[in-house]
């Protein structure tokens, strides 16, 4: 597919009324999936060409409209009887024709998200016993690493962002966790799929609900105020969030990928338990009344050492053993991509916390005051559209009229009055309209 062609492809997908604008803060369903960009973006799509492009208005774009593809084939049912706006969501979300859409472009979307992260991969004539050892030191190497969570709940002024903001971000994975996963197991790979199901039934509560993963994290939304509702946060993830739940739909769902897959599940399986026994402590250190659900990362805490050696031992050196040194190469590069990912998506939201830091400390200036070479702005009162975006380049900001209602990837919305004047850093995501329906002017320069 060309470039021209997948543009034209994706500007008829977004026209399913399911990825409609937003008009409120939050989703009211799983199905309403906003897919709202201007026509320069898409135009201007190209490849992602390196971990910092993620964090692009391109990134995400390619990253949104994917996740939305991967989706439309996983099923997403309510707890109670549907609504007419609910079932007319349901409907067009799961329109074979909107799918059928999707799945024509989702192999261009997928070169121009993926290719990259191969090409700069050591190629190395690997022997089985100098890969395992490589990967184990390089687990080893991450325990040892310090928590960024713990330098930015330090310099924040708004504490609670960190644990919150943390796990809205962490939603479009972890509510409906291991999702990807079971397209890995159809086919026939003997003791490979039967270890692999070791790991999808625990991730599954082994058929006890109480113990579902998915389930358990819905707690500790609930527990920090969240809502716990599939992807009523969809217009707060980041691309670089976006990127990780896509790798493992991409890896998991292409054969050829397999081995790749592998090699990322011991890395994602090998590094949580001393991550979330970093993050768990992280969490109790902001919540000295102890209100906070952390059975979630208990649980991963315990079962995650289980699965590490089931994924080194029984996944990665069992298929060295069999098929030979042939796949070493994919697993190292599975694993190392996926260590690349988590290391931008960490940094990527630790940056946003900052951000949606400062919204909160917005300051106000003299009305008088303009910035200079500043574009003038009027945002529209009866425009309730409240879509987020990403900043391409540093922009700042002055509500020289009116108030303007912004929202900075934190689950709520802050009101800027007259006089309040903001930074927005390049590749943030925010979302900004016209506050209270009346007309707001502001003064842009970039």
């Amino acid at each position: 597919m060309t470039t021209e062609s997948l543009n034209s492809a994706i500007k008829h997908y977004i026209q399913n009324p399911a990825f409609r604008a937003p008009q409120s803060l939050h989703q009211s369903n799983p199905w309403h999936r906003p897919l709202v960009f201007d026509e320069q973006t898409i135009n201007g799509l190209k490849a992602i060409d390196s971990y910092d492009e993620i964090t692009t208005a391109n990134g995400y774009l390619l990253n949104k409209v994917l996740f939305s593809i991967y989706e439309q084939r996983t099923i997403f049912l309510a707890n109670n009887k549907l609504n007419e706006q609910q079932r007319t969501d349901f409907e067009q979300f799961y329109r074979r024709d909107s799918q059928a859409q999707g799945m024509q472009m989702m192999f261009a979307l997928e070169n121009k998200v993926f290719d990259f992260l191969f090409n700069d991969i050591e190629k190395r004539d690997w022997q089985q016993e100098d890969l395992v050892q490589v990967l184990v030191d390089s687990v080893k190497h991450e325990d040892q690493c310090e928590l960024g969570l713990d330098k930015v709940l330090n310099d924040i002024e708004h504490k609670h962002l960190s644990t919150q903001m943390y796990l809205l971000h962490k939603a479009s994975d972890f509510l409906t966790e291991g999702s990807a996963m079971p397209k890995s197991l159809c086919g026939s790979a003997g003791e490979i799929h039967m270890s692999l199901m070791k790991i999808f039934m625990d991730e599954y509560g082994s058929g006890d609900m109480t113990r579902k993963h998915s389930q358990l994290f819905k707690r500790a939304m609930c527990s920090a105020g969240l809502s716990d509702q599939p992807h009523t946060y969809h217009e707060d993830y980041l691309p670089a969030s976006l990127m990780m739940t896509n790798y493992f739909h991409y890896v998991c769902d292409t054969p050829e990928h397999f081995f790749r897959y592998l090699g990322a599940l011991y890395f994602a399986e090998a590094t949580t338990v001393e991550f979330f026994t970093k993050l768990r402590d992280n969490f109790k250190s902001n919540d000295p009344e102890g209100q906070l659900d952390l059975e979630y990362f208990e649980e991963h805490i315990v079962v995650d050492q289980k699965h590490r050696d089931i994924a080194l031992q029984e996944l990665v050196v069992a298929s060295l053993e069999r098929y030979g040194n042939d796949v070493a190469q994919q697993i190292y590069e599975g694993f190392e991509t996926f260590r690349r990912l988590a290391i931008s998506a960490s940094i990527a939201l630790n940056q946003q916390i900052y951000f949606a830091d400062s919204v909160l400390s917005a300051v106000k200036t003299d009305r008088s005051e303009a910035l200079n070479n500043a574009k003038t702005l009027t945002l529209e009162g009866q425009n309730k559209a409240f879509a987020a975006q990403i900043a391409q380049q540093e922009m700042t900001l002055l509500v020289s009229a009116g108030q303007l209602e912004v929202s900075a990837g934190n689950g709520a919305a802050t009101v800027l009055s007259t006089g309040n004047y903001l930074t927005i850093p390049a590749g943030r995501l925010y979302r900004m309209r016209a506050a209270n329906q009346q007309n707001c002017t502001i003064q842009i320069t970039r």
